[in-house]
């Protein structure tokens, strides 16, 4: 084998390396990443209700996550409203106003608790516990030009346990609209939709029939409706249903994951180029 041939032998050895090697090595996926950098924020406050010289304690805290970094092509400004909007009661007195008003709440629930328990001549209990409110807003996904926008509640105002609930915003950045069941999904696709969820209830309590999770303890699972109460993730859309929506307390929040791929037939098409 003479030199040249040696050569061009050496060239596309070194070229058919190269290739086998870049479809064999993971491909970065930063254009489907948002470019949002979002930095949290925590605070709290706390007061004191009087009655006939005992005091009750009432406490509340919370953290929101808001934009501070990002692509010049995003609206930092509207994003930032958007989710003060849904975190806050007022957003010219943010803080102030959010605290405020949840002890006005604790104060009014005070009030009627100790009319309540004079008419009935019940011992005046409250005073052996405490008030909480917590309200924590967190970004859950934060690909794809959109945002899954998180807030978790809870409320304690006595009693054997508290209440807390989760919610979602789902944030379309290319137009800075909510993503809702109708945007996301085809059409008359609800009922396949739902037939899925009931499929995997049927597996997670392993019974067989609609009936048999109403022994369970749902509530009338055939009626559910699908929750605009989702969250986007990497691999799957999870609908979340709150305590009291669709179960009682005792069974939690129950949380279906869907994995896009199983949705895929219903997703209209803008959105599944995202996903998919």
């Amino acid at each position: 084998m003479n030199r040249t041939s040696k050569i061009l032998l050496f060239s596309l050895a070194t070229i058919l390396s190269s290739i086998l090697y870049s479809c064999n090595t993971p491909q970065k996926e930063s254009n489907k990443e948002n470019d949002l950098t979002f930095e949290s924020e925590s605070f709290s406050d706390s007061t004191l209700f009087t009655f006939e010289g005992k005091q009750l304690s009432c406490h509340f805290n919370g953290s929101i996550e808001l934009p501070i970094e990002g692509d010049r092509s995003y609206d930092l400004k509207k994003i930032s409203s958007i989710i003060k909007e849904l975190y806050y009661k007022n957003i010219d007195s943010p803080i102030d106003s959010l605290s405020k008003e949840k002890f006005l709440e604790f104060d009014n629930y005070f009030n009627e608790m100790i009319e309540f328990k004079k008419k009935n001549n019940e011992e005046i209990d409250l005073f052996e516990t405490r008030f909480e409110h917590s309200r924590n807003l967190y970004i859950a996904y934060n690909r794809n030009q959109l945002l899954s926008i998180g807030v978790v509640q809870y409320d304690y105002t006595g009693g054997a346990h508290g209440y807390e609930s989760e919610n979602y915003l789902n944030l379309d950045l290319l137009g800075y609209d909510t993503l809702t069941i109708n945007r996301l999904f085809e059409t008359g696709s609800s009922e396949s939709i739902k037939n899925i969820i009931f499929e995997t209830l049927l597996k997670r309590y392993k019974v067989s029939s609609l009936d048999e999770l109403n022994e369970v303890g749902f509530f009338n699972i055939s009626e559910i409706g699908l929750s605009e109460n989702f969250k986007l993730e990497n691999d799957s859309l999870q609908f979340i249903y709150n305590q009291y929506e669709i179960a009682p307390y005792s069974m939690g929040r129950i949380k279906v994951k869907l994995s896009y791929k199983d949705l895929s037939p219903y997703i209209r098409d803008e959105y599944k180029l995202r996903f998919i």
